[in-house]
């Protein structure tokens, strides 16, 4: 089992944010951005959030994970986006 790293994490929530219209950077002109996903980490564990307002008002997604939880639940994330558009319901 390779090792994730915060790169590894941070490639994913890329990906994710691309797939999904929302902003890539967490900031943009002293603002936070709307909609961008990014994670937060605290006491060794992950949370990640999505930016609600440009005051930086956030919901939580997913929290207590470790960073391999937290790639793993990006990738299924992604993959469902991909079963969403593949799908003939779509």
């Amino acid at each position: 089992m390779n090792r994730i790293t915060k790169k590894d994490v941070d490639f994913q929530l890329e990906r994710l944010n691309k797939l999904t219209n929302n902003p890539t950077s967490t900031w943009e002109n002293g603002k936070h951005t709307i909609g961008n996903i990014h994670t937060i980490g605290q006491y060794g564990y992950t949370t990640i959030m999505q930016t609600m307002n440009d005051g930086g008002g956030c919901t939580n997604l997913a929290s207590g994970l470790t960073k391999r939880e937290s790639y793993q639940w990006l990738r299924a994330a992604i993959a469902g986006i991909h079963l969403k558009e593949d799908s003939n319901n779509g």
